[in-house]
């Protein structure tokens, strides 16, 4: 995925979050829209949690994302739905 995407991603997930979102559904087709196969999928990063932002997060789903947990991460307190 193109860097100027993820910034724009991390952007708009790090506006949410600190707005009190409480369901974030996130799945990127950019290879759809570009119709080529892009392998590189959205890594979902763990540091827009910091700072007590995320707190009002409910319901976390994402698709064509990467998500890496490190060992004792306790940031989520609620469901977690990987696609």
């Amino acid at each position: 995925m193109a860097d100027h995407y993820v910034y724009l991603i991390d952007k708009l997930v790090d506006i949410a979050l600190c707005r009190g979102v409480e369901d974030l559904d996130l799945t990127t087709k950019l290879d759809q829209i570009y119709q080529r196969p892009d392998t590189a999928w959205y890594k979902f990063p763990l540091s827009l949690f910091t700072n007590g932002k995320g707190l009002s997060l409910l319901k976390l789903k994402l698709g064509q994302c990467t998500l890496s947990i490190p060992t004792g991460f306790d940031g989520f307190k609620c469901t977690f739905l990987m696609t």
